[in-house]
């Protein structure tokens, strides 16, 4: 059974790894991004690796406390 701040950890994993799915696919698929001022599509698309890396630094941690991220499933 998962403690508290496992549970957060999660959560914030979920809740970042939605987040980075919508602003892939508006980066990827909206006319609106194509239409933004290139400094501004930069911004975006380091937004994007910053959160990438993030998400990525609380898989890791997950993965060390013994469950995955990914199904909120122990490891042992």
């Amino acid at each position: 059974m998962l403690q508290g701040y496992q549970i957060r950890m999660l959560e914030e994993y979920k809740q970042l790894n939605d987040r980075v799915e919508k602003l892939e696919k508006f980066i990827n698929e909206s006319p609106v991004f194509s239409k933004m001022e290139v400094h501004k599509q930069i911004l975006q698309r380091w937004q994007l690796s910053a959160m990438k890396s993030y998400r990525d630094a609380l898989k890791r941690r997950c993965l060390a406390e013994g469950f995955s991220p990914l199904t909120g499933d122990g490891l042992e």
